[in-house]
């Protein structure tokens, strides 16, 4: 299981949708240190468990 956190008064970007993470919404963060919205990289995922290893989409 990924780490998950709250988002903050921070200033952060899902590079999934592009859009900012608005406080009170959860993120995942993965092994590589970067950070989405939950739902976004687990649906991401989802969509790369076709037999590839799931991974970062930026580290990709």
């Amino acid at each position: 299981t990924l780490p998950t956190r709250k988002a903050a008064n921070e200033v952060h970007e899902c590079s999934i949708c592009l859009c900012p993470a608005v406080e009170g919404e959860e993120l995942t963060t993965m092994p590589c240190q970067h950070e989405f919205h939950t739902t976004c990289i687990n649906e991401w995922l989802v969509r790369t468990a076709d037999g590839t290893p799931a991974s970062c989409p930026l580290c990709k």
